[in-house]
């Protein structure tokens, strides 16, 4: 049997000479045919990403193909050779080379693949390196420009609610002092402007009287909001990295049937680019809500 002493990506059981296997028919790794029907289709979203095909542990072939980087752009063996002595992974196998069975926190290796799923290649030597050292600092640029996008692609909701409410909060104040510009300045037109002082004069009065406070106040927030945006730049990846043990090990105690399991990790898991609209119309709506706000305030005041 070709895949004899080989493991299936979906179970990581071992085939023998009964097993019914089949192949992924892009990247040809191998399932059983059962485990490859729960999944739903291929699994070792790695190998999809860096365009490669699968490579059997038990033989190693005689001339593996030169892996593609996340840019598709190829690199050498030397430069593959480099990756592996350095980081110890080996992109032309499964799993990088990695123990499909290594432990994390009760998540193991193949599970948190499945659930990562894309730019694996990037994640996994960071939870490594998090796992092997406690290390909680890391740079992602996404996280530090638009957290909230980057946390709702990633399916972390709450963060990603979170970062939206941090930063609308934070703009408040910046919302009154423009408020206040736009009108004394006639940046808005006449009828604008005379709409803005009818319904908001009690709340301008205010600000007026109060502009230096509130001025100090929303040079404060500004800061604030670099300084979470920073925050989140530094520990996003640890968040993620919290985030998928804590989901593998929820899902792994509600389905204890390993291929069941597996297909939900997979769901699960990866990233979704309708979150992205989703929480730009909340954060629409959050201005909106913001603004019904001062108008509410405005009448009682």
């Amino acid at each position: 049997m070709k895949y004899k002493g080989e493991k299936c990506f979906y179970c990581n059981e071992v085939f023998n000479d009964n097993d019914d296997v089949v192949v992924c028919p892009k990247c040809g790794t191998p399932y059983h045919r059962e485990c490859y029907k729960q999944a739903g289709s291929c699994i070792n979203h790695h190998l999809h990403e860096l365009g490669e095909s699968w490579k059997g542990t038990v033989k190693e072939p005689a001339e593996p193909e030169k892996p593609v980087i996340d840019n598709n752009d190829s690199i050498s063996d030397e430069q593959a050779e480099a990756f592996k002595e350095t980081l110890g992974f080996d992109l032309t196998k499964p799993f990088m080379g990695l123990d499909p069975d290594e432990d994390f926190e009760g998540a193991k290796m193949n599970e948190i693949f499945t659930f990562v799923k894309t730019n694996t290649i990037y994640y996994i030597p960071l939870f490594k390196k998090m796992k092997s050292m406690g290390s909680k600092v890391s740079f992602n640029l996404s996280s530090f420009l638009f957290p909230y996008f980057y946390f709702a692609n990633r399916k972390m909701w709450l963060m990603a609610l979170v970062s939206v409410f941090v930063t609308l909060f934070l703009q408040i104040p910046s919302f009154l002092i423009s408020l206040s510009d736009n009108i004394a300045y006639g940046i808005l037109d006449e009828s604008m402007v005379q709409y803005a002082q009818s319904v908001f004069h009690n709340l301008l009065t205010f600000i007026e009287n109060n502009y230096h406070t509130i001025e100090i106040f929303a040079w404060a927030c500004n800061i604030g909001i670099y300084a979470f945006r920073l925050a989140m730049c530094l520990f996003a990846n640890w968040l993620y990295y919290r985030f998928t043990i804590k989901s593998i090990n929820k899902l792994k105690f509600r389905f204890p049937d390993t291929a069941r399991r597996m297909s939900v990790i997979s769901n699960a898991g990866g990233t979704n680019t309708l979150n992205i609209f989703l929480i730009a119309l909340i954060i629409f709506a959050g201005y909106f809500l913001i603004a019904f706000g001062i108008d509410v305030i405005s009448l009682i005041m």
